[in-house]
């Protein structure tokens, strides 16, 4: 096992990791993105 590398408080193993997995299997980088909102009056909204 190689010694645990963090640069700037990043695991970099962990974010190598998953890299390699998302390229071994594109699924699972898949994600949905979704926002609502409603017009108030003018240009306000919620």
């Amino acid at each position: 096992m190689s010694a645990k590398k963090i640069l700037n408080g990043v695991d970099v193993n962990a974010v190598e990791s998953v890299i390699n997995d998302v390229t071994e299997n594109p699924e699972l980088a898949k994600s949905k993105f979704r926002a609502k909102n409603e017009w108030i009056n003018g240009g306000h909204n919620r």
